[in-house]
């Protein structure tokens, strides 16, 4: 994987994934019912915490910085 998640999702899908982008931060999220409602809610406290992990290798600022 690349140095974090968005510089991963620039090299293996060329740019900004919406879809890919509101799993990870739903996943990252407490469990909410209207995350499960739209299928962003993570099954578990492992995928939870996988999730978080992802987030947290960004550097500050760079979703911003890139897709904005």
């Amino acid at each position: 994987m690349g140095k974090n998640i968005f510089m991963n999702t620039q090299r293996t899908k060329g740019g900004f994934d919406q879809a890919l982008y509101r799993l990870v931060f739903g996943f990252a999220n407490e469990y909410k019912e209207g995350d499960e409602a739209i299928g962003v809610a993570a099954s578990d406290s492992a995928t939870r915490e996988n999730a978080r992990k992802l987030l947290l290798k960004r550097e500050s600022g760079n979703c911003m910085k890139m897709y904005c």
